[in-house]
């Protein structure tokens, strides 16, 4: 089985592959394989780590959040984000549910949390002002 990120660079693909994936509803592998790729009628079952979706880069305006090596970009919405005990940072997800925020792209956001007394994360810098986080994925 290859890891799918490293196996396939093709944008126009990439694209294709991750606007199709959904909840495995499909009767067949769904303890296996909780995720699906409808392309055509191939279909791509897939099973991950954490999350099938992982944004990748945050655009220089900070409107949207780019998925994997795609083009394909989600609204960011810094209310949606919350970190879990370990540092790990999800957002809102195209498909539902969260999408896991990649660890590169943590690291050159962590400075803009906002923490109570207890280190939980209650806030996040955007356009000058601390927005809260909401912590409903």
């Amino acid at each position: 089985m290859k890891n799918f990120t490293a196996a396939y660079k093709d944008v126009p693909f990439l694209n294709f592959f991750y606007a199709r994936i959904k909840e495995n509803k499909t009767g067949r592998y769904e303890d296996t394989f909780p995720w699906v790729s409808l392309c055509g009628i191939e279909r791509n079952f897939l099973r991950c780590d954490d999350t099938p979706l992982v944004y990748t880069e945050l655009d220089p305006t900070e409107k949207s959040l780019k998925i994997g090596q795609s083009s394909i970009q989600y609204p960011f919405e810094p209310s949606t984000l919350s970190m879990t005990a370990t540092g790990r940072v999800y957002h809102k997800s195209s498909i539902g549910g969260k999408a896991l925020v990649a660890d590169k792209l943590t690291d050159k956001l962590y400075h803009r949390f906002r923490f109570d007394k207890d280190g939980n994360p209650i806030g996040f810098e955007f356009e000058n002002q601390i927005v809260r986080l909401n912590d409903v994925i």
